[in-house]
């Protein structure tokens, strides 16, 4: 999660003249503020996506140690209402209960996008970019409501139930849809010889972004405003939707090019499905594709498990939760 991935969706094998035509060798108004639109609405969405999951394993942390000091050892020190310390809640009970729930969500997390990522592909010919982002933040922000209800009344209910929380990503696909749809935008608006610098610009501004929520939000935690990043989610989602209703309408010309296009059935379906396995054996056949193959779960392995870090770096080395993040 703290470190994004951009996942390309793949296109049916539909002829050639079906396919969406190459965007003009030069850039145009109307390309130029899409892209900016967009790059404002990616901010945004990097900006709550790393601000809600730092406040998430904090108010994570504090509720199971409340939880933990209300049922062994004082309470009168879990009933109070600031903030539990951090030593209090560094013992192994707190942090191995906070690493299971934090696995579940992150596990399901991932699942679910990977499901989601091929009928939202396989759907985006018929709706426009726009719609699917859009869709996309709406499902966010409902996951953030979610998890406001959870946290918010953590006497009504367990707090196991946080981990349902990435379910919402069926509205929209979850972020692997979002930095799919994405590149397709900047592919459609971007003349060819530019676009691998788009590419770049874009991945610098998500990474300076999340070096800024890192840092604010941090400072937010420590501060003992534990709710507030989430709740920044709320305006910000509704920013980025009006972000996108702005968009020029020319964005949904995928529609109109496909229009003769059958909607998906399962024979279509299949033909996604063959082509994928068609091209998966043509990539294990080449050593170097092979090679690719291995590495690429071993690295999202090990995404989880820097994550998973953070959770344990405080109590070795007494540093303060901003400080970590």
């Amino acid at each position: 999660m703290l470190t994004r991935q951009y996942v390309r969706l793949e296109g049916s094998d539909a002829p050639v003249d079906d396919e969406p035509t190459e965007p003009d060798q030069s850039w145009t108004r109307d390309s130029t503020y899409t892209l900016s639109l967009m790059l404002l609405v990616s901010t945004l969405y990097v900006f709550s996506d790393i601000s809600r999951y730092l406040a998430c394993l904090k108010l994570l942390s504090q509720i199971i140690c409340r939880e933990h000091y209300l049922e062994h050892d004082d309470p009168s020190v879990a009933s109070a209402s600031s903030s539990l310390s951090e030593d209090m809640c560094a013992v192994p009970a707190v942090q191995q209960r906070l690493a299971h729930i934090s696995g579940n969500m992150l596990s399901l997390g991932a699942a679910l996008n990977f499901i989601f990522t091929i009928p939202y592909g396989l759907m985006l010919d018929r709706l426009s970019e726009r719609l699917v982002i859009a869709l996309n933040v709406t499902g966010f922000v409902c996951s953030s409501a979610w998890l406001v209800v959870i946290f918010w009344f953590s006497s009504l209910f367990p707090v196991e139930a946080a981990v349902v929380a990435p379910i919402f990503s069926a509205i929209g696909g979850g972020y692997s849809v979002f930095d799919s749809v994405t590149m397709v935008i900047v592919v459609r608006h971007v003349p060819k010889k530019h676009r691998s610098l788009c590419f770049g610009f874009f991945l610098a501004a998500a990474l300076l972004t999340q070096a800024v929520s890192l840092s604010l939000t941090g400072s937010l935690l420590e501060g003992g405003y534990l709710f507030t990043p989430i709740l920044l989610n709320f305006p910000l989602g509704i920013l980025a939707v009006l972000l996108v209703a702005m968009m020029p309408s020319g964005a949904q010309s995928m529609r109109s090019m496909t229009a003769g296009r059958a909607l998906i059935t399962w024979p279509l379906l299949r033909q996604e499905i063959k082509s994928t396995v068609t091209a998966t054996g043509g990539l294990v056949s080449d050593p170097r594709g092979l090679g690719l193959l291995l590495v690429v779960p071993l690295a999202k392995m090990a995404d989880p498990l820097t994550e998973v870090i953070l959770l344990y770096v405080q109590k070795r080395f007494g540093n303060s939760f901003a400080y970590v993040s």
